[in-house]
């Protein structure tokens, strides 16, 4: 068999097995109003407590100036704020020489965090 044979035809199409059609959704961010939804949950239960415990419902006035702030935080890169979250308990340097109980600028996970070496 040729290298062309091997490929399925349906209706005149040749069609290969090893690719896939991928949907565009399946790999973007679920977002809410152009922000995170994870994030647009969270601003709206801060402001809803906040209105709650100040009992001024005026509170709620200050999603029109935290949803602006976070949508130009992510509209560029949705993945910025949760790449700055994931990598901002990692220090500026680290020292050549790990203590047991070192808490700051400690190394990475699996690069001997809390060994000695």
């Amino acid at each position: 068999m040729s290298g062309t044979d091997d490929h399925i035809t349906v209706d005149s199409v040749v069609t290969d097995p090893f690719v896939v059609n991928i949907q565009q959704t399946m790999l973007e961010r679920f977002m809410l109003l152009g922000i995170d939804r994870k994030w647009f949950m969270g601003q709206i239960t801060a402001v809803g407590i906040f209105a709650i415990g100040l009992k001024n419902p005026w509170v709620l006035v200050a999603v029109l100036v935290t949803h602006p702030v976070l949508w130009l935080m992510v509209r560029n890169d949705p993945d910025q704020v949760a790449c700055y979250l994931k990598y901002s308990d990692q220090g500026d340097f680290y020292e050549p020489r790990q203590s047991v109980k070192q808490r700051r600028n400690t190394r990475p996970v699996g690069f001997g965090r809390r060994t000695l070496m």
